[in-house]
């Protein structure tokens, strides 16, 4: 009987606890939701097995293997795609936006600016284009906010350009490009967990970019997006956008 009961719990304990996770921690949305479909899954499988329905319980078990081979394919892209390989030729970099609180960078948005700044000081001839605009919390651009970061850790205004307007990835790489010219020789740095879906965007819009990892300073949040970047693959491929 206890041995009967052993899935059941496991699966509670996920379905609760992540679905708690999910809603409690926001940088932790994505695992818990994970960990929440795991359980859901878990349970679907004991009641299956239980009730002896055979042709349910192949269905389930079919797209399950389906689902998990496909997830882990983009999972793995993700990851392969979040390497540095700039090769420093570059002419320009574009630092792609991210969350502003009030006016100070997210975590997020510094990880990409601490990167952007190690480039930018090792490669003297490199411009920077900051793209971001603003949203409602926001009381300045994420364009604004990463200039005066940058400026006050020492980089010369003159080698940064501000793109205020862009609202998403899409925007931020084609209105970074009207400003330096579509055939600039430019590489983008974003967080790793973002670089793969954005070398993809450019490649699509007809950009060939260089990419530049910008490490995530809290393992969470890494794994958290990352779980995100796979499904939002998994995503585009499914439905084109």
């Amino acid at each position: 009987m206890i041995r009967k009961t052993i899935p059941v719990f496991i699966g509670l304990v996920l379905l609760v606890c992540g679905a708690a996770l999910a809603a409690a921690v926001p940088i932790c949305f994505y695992i818990g939701a994970l960990a929440a479909a795991f359980g859901v899954l878990i349970l679907l499988y004991t009641l299956l097995i239980r009730r002896k329905l055979r042709i349910p319980l192949i269905i389930l078990t079919v797209l399950t293997v389906l689902s998990l081979g496909a997830f882990t394919a983009a999972e793995i892209a993700v990851l392969r795609g979040g390497r540095t390989d700039a090769d420093g030729r570059e002419t320009a970099v574009i630092v792609l936006g991210a969350g502003v609180n009030g006016t100070t960078p997210s975590v997020s948005l510094q990880n990409r600016l601490d990167a952007a700044y190690d480039w930018l000081t090792g490669h003297p001839d490199t411009v920077a284009v900051l793209t971001g605009g603003m949203d409602d919390i926001e009381l300045i651009t994420e364009a604004e906010a990463m200039f005066r970061y940058l400026t006050d850790r020492g980089i010369a205004p003159e080698r940064l350009i501000l793109e205020e307007n862009a609202t998403n990835t899409r925007e931020n790489l084609q209105y970074s490009f009207e400003l330096l010219g579509e055939d600039a020789r430019a590489a983008v740095i974003s967080s790793e967990y973002h670089l793969y879906r954005a070398r993809r965007l450019a490649e699509s819009m007809g950009y060939d970019v260089a990419v530049i990892a910008a490490p995530t300073s809290l393992t969470a949040m890494r794994i958290n997006y990352t779980i995100r970047e796979g499904l939002g693959v998994l995503y585009v491929l499914v439905f084109g956008q």
